[in-house]
């Protein structure tokens, strides 16, 4: 089995975002959502608003915007990135705001990776977790596209009971921090326009450490 990406999220953290913008009605007007898609759980209450279809889930909160997407690894899920909360930003360009992520989460079978993958053999503290039932992470940053990619790994038990095995969890974090920056609403955008090399990069990475490039 490959590593497989299971998850896609863009996060854009705000100072007292107002949430009641995003009514169904905005955002039927706005091209955002159409009428018929949303789901019958979505939420529109004062603080809060959960749009969900079946692409994605859109939840606007006081202090953040998130998008999750349902398929991160479909044909058009950047597309979906742009049109929806890519479109908000640009639609409410007075928001404060503070922060943007764009989030990649990728499995992948420990029996893939192993020791072989983490081992440092002249590394003491390695050393003192050898053998086959040893786990490893490691955490790593640099800047990429013109934002900070931070990647954590982790192993992790399978999320569903259909799933078998262990994996490693590996989380791509690329982070913009625009806070006291009088452009930010255009530097947030121009993170979001980073949204498909962001997951290539997280592919290429992980085509890597299966030793496929």
């Amino acid at each position: 089995m490959s590593c497989k990406l299971v998850g896609a999220s863009t996060v854009i953290l705000a100072e007292n975002f107002n949430p009641s913008i995003l009514t169904q009605h905005w955002l039927i007007t706005k091209g955002i959502v159409a009428e018929d898609d949303f789901a019958p759980d979505c939420v529109f209450v004062p603080g809060l608003t959960v749009a969900r279809t079946g692409q994605f889930s859109l939840v606007a909160a006081p202090d953040r915007l998130q998008l999750v997407l349902s398929e991160p690894d479909a044909e058009g899920a950047a597309d979906t990135v742009r049109a929806t909360i890519h479109q908000i930003v640009a639609l409410l360009p007075e928001t404060p705001y503070r922060a943007l992520g764009l989030n990649f989460e990728w499995h992948c079978p420990v029996d893939d990776l192993g020791e072989r993958f983490f081992w440092l053999a002249d590394n003491p503290l390695y050393q003192e977790f050898s053998g086959p039932d040893a786990r490893f992470g490691a955490y790593l940053s640099k800047d990429a596209l013109g934002l900070q990619l931070k990647l954590d790994v982790k192993p992790t038990k399978p999320v569903s009971s259909s799933e078998e095995g262990e994996y490693y969890h590996f989380r791509f974090n690329f982070h913009r921090d625009v806070q006291g920056n009088e452009d930010r609403d255009q530097m947030v955008l121009q993170g979001l326009d980073q949204w498909s090399a962001a997951r290539d990069l997280s592919r290429n990475i992980m085509k890597r450490v299966q030793g496929r490039d």
